[in-house]
């Protein structure tokens, strides 16, 4: 065959292929759309389902749940009560309670790996260490799970101080609108006592003692005016007669101190409770924080919950997720406008003055006369 006839048969045999491969492509399209088409009746017309997402799974045996306190504080007694409400909840894994020291337990718990197996019970405290230079630990450093409750506190004054608060409060105004407290141990206790002072509306002069023990030890002796006890410690302490509750800083009145008034109805508009929650290490995912929020929102309508911690003063405000999340944002900006911080700003903590006395005003502490 001559060089020209052969490149004619091999043009022929290019085209014949080419045609082969054009039918082969297109009666693989009419056997993709006929599937397709018969996959449309089969559902009705709609999208084949798409595949669930594999089910959420704890890497450990025990979730362990951190309570930073000690065995029979209250946060250990709320902490407990969930623990036992969650674990007839059907949870994936068993929670069991491990208590530490506050030292130890927030650094090691922001080392946790975001698995799920690691819970951390927390309050307001978080956010008011950090504030006050008392901790390096922010509460964005961690992933805001879930508030649990709400604890009250009572106002209690001296003995012969007067019988009402508005009886209390008339009294100090008429001898320099001023109140001996004893000086906050804790950054907590800081920015309560400066809520409940800017809510009475009245100078407090800090009397500084050596420990909380002797703080309230100062109370009960009838060396300064006015404190905040626990719902449970104002009742028993009351029947000693050493002390009166006068109010209780939450929105209703308490069934353990029925006939103490709310600070509202003193004529104070301000209220104060301890808030308890949960939080995950930082990096949890949606799926971890959905399972949790899931979790303790069935175990808290559990009857057991709220008469287990009824005692202690304590109700269910159960708030979940991002509305967490939200909650700390506000609570911290509150916060620092009250004590002029800005934001990543620290506070130094208030010096005693060396006479151990001092004004407390806005968030400077003044000596007396000064």
């Amino acid at each position: 065959m001559t060089s020209g006839g052969l490149a004619l048969a091999m043009l022929r045999m290019r085209r014949k292929n080419g045609r082969a491969l054009r039918r082969a492509a297109l009666a693989g399209v009419l056997l993709s759309f006929a599937a397709m088409s018969a996959a449309a009746q089969t559902t009705g017309g709609e999208e084949a389902p798409v595949p669930a997402k594999p089910e959420l799974t704890l890497p450990c045996r025990v979730v362990t749940l951190v309570v930073p306190s000690a065995v029979g504080t209250a946060t250990d007694v709320l902490m407990r009560v969930f623990a036992e409400a969650a674990n007839a909840s059907s949870p994936k894994k068993p929670v069991q309670v491990v208590n530490k020291e506050r030292w130890r337990a927030v650094p090691q718990f922001s080392r946790a790996q975001p698995d799920g197996c690691t819970l951390l019970a927390i309050d307001q405290s978080i956010v008011a260490n950090k504030m006050f230079r008392k901790s390096v630990y922010a509460w964005r450093r961690f992933a805001p799970l879930a508030k649990l409750t709400e604890t009250d506190l009572a106002v209690v004054v001296r003995r012969g101080l007067g019988d009402s608060l508005e009886a209390v409060l008339s009294t100090a105004r008429e001898e320099g609108n001023v109140l001996v407290v004893a000086m906050p141990q804790t950054s907590l206790d800081r920015v309560l006592m400066e809520v409940l002072r800017r809510g009475m509306d009245i100078e407090f002069d800090q009397r500084s003692f050596e420990s909380e023990t002797e703080r309230y030890l100062a109370l009960l002796r009838g060396e300064v005016d006015v404190g905040l006890l626990s719902i449970e410690g104002a009742r028993r302490q009351r029947e000693t007669g050493r002390i009166r509750a006068v109010a209780v800083t939450g929105t209703d009145r308490s069934p353990r101190l029925d006939d103490v008034p709310t600070l509202a109805e003193t004529g104070v508009s301000t209220t104060l409770t301890i808030d308890h929650g949960l939080f995950l290490p930082r990096g949890a995912s949606e799926e971890l924080i959905a399972y949790y929020v899931d979790l303790f929102g069935r175990a808290i309508q559990l009857e057991s919950v709220g008469t287990g911690i009824a005692r202690t003063g304590t109700r269910v405000a159960f708030l979940g997720g991002d509305t967490y999340t939200k909650y700390f944002e506000d609570l911290a900006a509150e916060w620092r406008r009250m004590f002029g911080i800005l934001e990543d700003e620290a506070a130094p903590a208030a010096a005693p003055s060396s006479g151990g006395a001092g004004r407390l005003v806005g968030n400077r502490p003044k000596r007396s006369g000064g």
